[in-house]
């Protein structure tokens, strides 16, 4: 069973939830009959999840109750299955042991460097060919035409952020693995062709948290967030000098602004309950780009509190067992990942697509303590 669960992770970020609807939701059947049949195949006991057992319940009825209570119960429904797979995700993944773990860590390195790859191929072939497509069948779409110019890699998503995301998300396992240097190198080349300043700031932010855990530095450490720093630097400076102002850092700035003012002032309509699991829309998105605002909009403050809830007890149980965990490396790279996560999120809706935030799921799954 445990290979079908690494093919099943390993086809997840390759479809799309906004650009594949239908191949999205088979594989969202499969994937969640898939982990319902583990559960009741293993028969898991749930003892390892103690400290986290009472918050993660109530995260899960408040979702509930964000469908019964929904101003648009029919979305909410629809949009329910991918939370059921995010926790089922993170109690299987939970259950493994620390082999079968490592062994998912490996995966998300190489989904990681094959992803990279692909973009690297879309910067020096892809976007050509897709103008090349657009100019023979005579398709004019002026924003589209400056977005595939400005050269932002994106594949297999549908945004350079969410690309930069997943790519932050996992590059943090391959921190002082002296025998993956070249995968690193490429996944690295692959985030700076996202030309994401948000990604960027959120993982310079975790290894400062990452360098905070470790309680030291090193000169290797110091030649990566000089790097990084560069690459922040020239990504704004690339991203100033384009002729289109919609492309531009200051403009994706204001237009965050405004949606985390409409986002508020669709939270006072419906504080405390939200409007409903998946309904939140306002003028030109479908996402906040802050997933407190988005979860506090959508579930009300019941919800958002359950939410909090279970990341702080979550944070302070990886925390306790940094002090007399065999295996603290790991450890603490997984606490730096799940931190780099919800950062970029405070600035992006990364945790409202199954295709990426069903990674961050697993990987918390991957910090919890199991008795072999």
């Amino acid at each position: 069973m445990f290979p079908t669960l690494k093919i099943l992770i390993f086809l997840r970020p390759f479809i799309s939830s906004l650009a594949f609807f239908w191949s999205n939701l088979f594989f969202s059947i499969i994937f969640l009959s898939f982990l319902g049949f583990w559960i009741i195949k293993k028969n898991i006991d749930f003892k390892f999840i103690e400290p986290l057992k009472v918050p993660l319940i109530l995260f899960s009825l408040s979702l509930i109750v964000g469908v019964v209570f929904s101003l648009n119960p029919i979305k909410s429904i629809s949009q329910l299955h991918n939370y059921i797979i995010y926790i089922l995700s993170f109690i299987v993944v939970a259950s493994l042991n620390q082999n079968q773990k490592e062994s998912l860590r490996k995966v998300f390195i190489w989904i990681s460097f094959i992803i990279s790859i692909l973009a690297i191929y879309q910067y020096i072939f892809g976007f050509k060919n897709l103008l090349d497509y657009m100019a023979n069948y005579n398709i004019h779409y002026s924003f589209a035409q400056q977005y595939i110019s400005s050269k932002r890699v994106f594949f297999p998503f549908i945004t350079p952020n969410a690309l930069g995301g997943f790519l932050i998300l996992n590059i943090v396992f391959l921190l002082e693995k002296k025998n993956l240097y070249f995968i690193f190198i490429f996944i690295v080349i692959a985030l700076f062709l996202t030309k994401s300043i948000g990604a960027f700031l959120s993982l310079f932010l975790g290894l400062i948290f990452y360098i905070f855990l470790k309680r030291k530095i090193n000169l290797k450490t110091i030649i990566l967030i000089s790097i990084l720093i560069s690459l922040i630097i020239s990504a704004f400076l690339l991203r100033s000098n384009t002729l289109s102002e919609t492309l531009k850092p200051y403009f994706s700035l204001s237009k965050r602004f405004n949606y985390w003012k409409q986002t508020l002032s669709t939270i006072k309509l419906h504080p405390i309950l939200g409007e409903g699991l998946g309904n939140f829309n306002i003028l030109d998105t479908r996402y906040s780009h802050n997933f407190i605002l988005q979860i506090w909009a959508e579930l009300g403050l019941i919800g958002l509190s359950c939410l909090l809830w279970f990341l702080f007890s979550y944070f302070k149980y990886l925390y306790l067992n940094l002090k007399d965990s065999s295996d603290k490396n790991n450890l603490i790279r997984i606490f730096t990942s799940t931190v780099i996560f919800l950062i970029h999120n405070l600035v992006d809706f990364t945790f409202f697509l199954p295709e990426i935030c069903t990674f961050w799921w697993i990987i918390i799954g991957l910090g919890i303590k199991t008795d072999e």
